[in-house]
């Protein structure tokens, strides 16, 4: 066994005059293998330990990173995955975009094939009837052209015979027969000739004009994910009928990150039981989050749905329950008795709009106390006339009016 020790030259000591020395040690301020003569000379006031003890905590640490090494790996790996998945996301995106605008240009171009349809037949219905019109006539002028034509012959016959028992036979008769002919031919002439038609196609100046102006549409970039954004509030869960709710709505990135976008589009739909849709109003942070605010008008379940960027949020749509508004005492004061702060038969009570302060008209007391928005006492105010207070109002300037026994006090 030593032989075999001796034969691997990693457990032998590489110091000068030290060979064949076993490595026995680890000195821990050089961190390094040594034999026991080494431990004798040069690290004489080391600290060291036997080696395989060093080993033992050494491969615990060795055990560790590996393991972080591995988990790293791991790490790595899953942001591989999901570096594509995001990717395979994207051009999915990609694709639906470049679909709905091949969509949208095709629906355009179909509009205009169809009006281009729609007009050309119209013209060509209209050219057709001018061609068959103008034939018509055409071929009637010929008709009475080809009549006298043959009239005019047989006249020039007669005349070229020039036989005198012919011509008197047939002179009157002829004379009459061709003058009625002309005579109808030139009442047909006189008539007004096939009417020219002065087609045109009057262009919509305003429409052609908005259309090159226009933009169909165009490509939106927006990294806010709508598996990845939430929206968050009491608004989302319940409210009270005639009270503003509200909720926020905060977009975030493929990695949970808060991201904004002015391009980014927030649609939310409030529905009533009965299907009817509530206004909302809406107003940016800015920086990814959006503040959304409705006043329910009914009881019962509303639905809110929520889309960014025309796809919905993962939990929406929200069932809020509408309720009718149940008021919540905040605080109170006051007791029966006549101290300061107490009250006997209070008849009214007023605030003041700008410090909160609260008038209480003491009838039973014959006084008018002043508290402040905590309802401590702050002091009374009476007179001998101040009988009977009933009503108690502030004005603008903060100075209050009594109404008592028929009479007005301002204080």
């Amino acid at each position: 066994m030593n032989q075999e020790m001796f034969s691997d030259t990693s457990l032998v000591c590489k110091e000068k005059h030290h060979e064949n020395e076993l490595l026995k040690s680890f000195c821990v301020q050089c961190k390094v293998c040594i034999c026991d003569k080494c431990g004798q000379t040069r690290h004489n006031h080391h600290t060291k330990v036997d080696i395989d003890q060093a080993a033992k905590d050494h491969k615990v640490s060795i055990q560790d990173i590996t393991e972080e090494m591995k988990k790293g790996i791991s790490d790595i790996q899953k942001y591989v995955e999901r570096s594509k998945e995001l990717s395979r996301k994207s051009r999915e995106n990609i694709a639906a975009a470049r679909d709905k605008a091949m969509s949208c240009l095709e629906e355009l171009m179909r509009v205009l094939k169809e009006h281009e349809t729609t007009t050309l037949t119209s013209l060509d219905v209209i050219d057709e009837t001018e061609k068959r019109g103008h034939a018509t006539q055409l071929e009637h002028f010929q008709l009475s052209i080809n009549q006298l034509q043959t009239s005019v012959e047989y006249c020039e016959a007669i005349l070229q015979r020039n036989q005198s028992v012919e011509i008197l036979q047939v002179h009157q008769a002829l004379i009459e027969r061709y003058r009625g002919l002309l005579n109808a031919e030139k009442r047909n002439i006189n008539k007004p000739l096939h009417t020219a038609l002065h087609a045109r196609y009057e262009i919509n100046e305003e429409l052609v004009d908005s259309v090159k102006r226009a933009v169909p549409g165009r490509v939106v970039l927006s990294n806010a994910d709508p598996l990845q954004s939430v929206a968050e509030g009491k608004g989302l869960q319940e409210a009270d009928v005639e009270r503003e709710a509200t909720f926020v709505i905060r977009t975030k990135d493929s990695n949970g990150k808060q991201c904004y976008d002015e391009n980014d589009q927030i649609i939310v739909k409030v529905e009533t039981p009965s299907g009817e849709e509530l206004k909302n109003t809406i107003t940016s942070e800015n920086n990814g989050d959006y503040n959304f605010s409705y006043t329910p008008d009914c009881i019962g379940q509303h639905n809110v749905v929520i889309e960014i960027n025309g796809q919905p949020l993962t939990t929406s749509p929200w069932r809020v329950h509408v309720s009718p508004h149940r008021y919540k005492r905040l605080f109170s004061f006051g007791s029966h008795g006549k101290a300061q702060g107490q009250f006997i038969r209070p008849s009214d009570i007023a605030i003041n709009d700008t410090t909160g302060n609260i008038a209480v008209a003491d009838h039973g007391n014959k006084r008018v106390q002043l508290f402040s928005s905590e309802g401590k006492h702050v002091k009374a105010m009476g007179t001998k006339e101040l009988i009977d207070p009933s009503s108690v109002a502030f004005t603008r300037s903060g100075d209050f009016i009594v109404i008592s026994s028929s009479k007005i006090f301002l204080f």
